[in-house]
């Protein structure tokens, strides 16, 4: 066993005047390195929620995440900015793709603040465009992609730092499903290489995926249910 994530009794709520919101409630859950973790529910459920602090783009009201040991909640934010960029990739739902620019100034983008030398970001930047399929259009401005390609731009960027983790929102919300089948076949080699990825999805389609998964259902921000793809 050897989990890169941790997370135990984890609880988010947002208060809005004397009325409380309970995004999340008593959630546990370990990931181990190298797995895929499919965290399944409708909207509302707390999947995007639970991401978003694994990712320390938010902070829990009470209890304890640590990711590769770290108790990521504790950091000051330039710390965490500076570990969020090391460790973790992510691919939105919208993409956040920087429309003026070209694909592979947004690949690029994430590596900017890791202060690496030229030759070191053009060869990350042209490994992940490789990796994710999308270096036939290395000079063509976002603006100019099809949801698609823009969907592998935002893969691209993601592993530009050669993240050991991969999170994914809502990934295929916006894709057809030819596209949402091409990404399916870029988590394999994703997964292949070693990377731990979590999805929140409520799109069946990802009970394709061609290798073993594990299925968190969630429920009214809880875990209602965990379980191995292939049961």
């Amino acid at each position: 066993m050897n989990p890169i994530i941790e997370i135990r009794n984890l609880n988010r709520h947002f208060d809005s005047g004397e009325e409380r919101f309970h995004a999340l409630k008593e959630i546990d859950l370990t990931v181990e390195r190298g797995e895929c973790v499919i965290l399944r529910g409708i909207s509302g459920s707390g999947k995007t929620t639970l991401l978003s602090i694994i990712a320390g783009l938010d902070h829990p009201s009470s209890g304890e995440i640590r990711v590769e040991g770290e108790a990521i909640a504790k950091l000051p934010d330039r710390h965490l900015s500076r570990f969020r960029g090391r460790h973790i990739g992510m691919i939105f739902q919208h993409y956040n793709l920087m429309e003026e620019l070209s694909v592979r100034e947004n690949v690029a983008v994430p590596l900017i603040p890791m202060a690496q030398n030229m030759r070191q970001v053009t060869r990350r930047v042209e490994e992940a465009m490789e990796r994710a399929n999308i270096a036939h259009k290395a000079d063509q401005k976002a603006a100019r992609l099809s949801g698609g390609e823009k969907q592998r731009v935002a893969i691209a960027r993601a592993l530009a730092t050669d993240p050991e983790i991969i999170l994914c929102d809502e990934p295929t919300a916006n894709l057809d499903r030819a596209n949402a089948r091409r990404f399916l076949e870029i988590l394999s080699r994703l997964h292949e290489m070693g990377k731990t990825i979590l999805i929140a999805t409520h799109d069946p389609i990802f009970e394709e995926l061609p290798f073993e998964a594990r299925v968190v259902e969630m429920e009214n921000g809880a875990i209602v249910d965990g379980r191995s793809s292939e049961e």
